[in-house]
């Protein structure tokens, strides 16, 4: 059973982290850390107010519909990750490099998200 709203709840969840994380993508040096922890600081409060007001969206109120399915997405995230790295040359040098980790790291938790139902007379 494909769940839409949770789906569709993660997927904007990490395209709004995505935009926000970018800006700091061409910022160097310490900087750029200060700025990242600031911006995660902002959406994880931001998440955790609106998540208060809607329980069923909530990570542990949850439940997959297909067995190992985060553990498959798991390893084909690893091996999409490696095949690119190591099929670029010089794929640490280029602006993108900064932001495809983030990109793997959503895709490993928006795909398992599509597949998962609510756990009744938890919330």
């Amino acid at each position: 059973m494909v769940d839409w709203k949770f789906g569709s709840y993660k997927l904007i969840w990490w395209l709004i982290a995505m935009v926000m994380c970018l800006p700091a993508n061409f910022i160097s040096g310490w900087f750029q850390l200060i700025v990242l922890v600031i911006i995660l600081l902002v959406l994880f409060s931001a998440t955790f107010l609106f998540e208060k007001k809607k329980p069923q969206l909530k990570e542990k109120n949850r439940q997959t519909t297909i067995s190992y399915f985060r553990g498959i997405c798991f390893l084909l995230m690893v091996i999409i990750y490696f095949a690119v790295t190591q099929s670029i040359t010089d794929f640490y040098n280029l602006q993108f490099s900064g932001m495809f980790p983030l990109l793997c790291l959503a895709l490993l938790d928006i795909l398992p998200s599509f597949f998962t139902k609510t756990i009744p007379n938890e919330y």
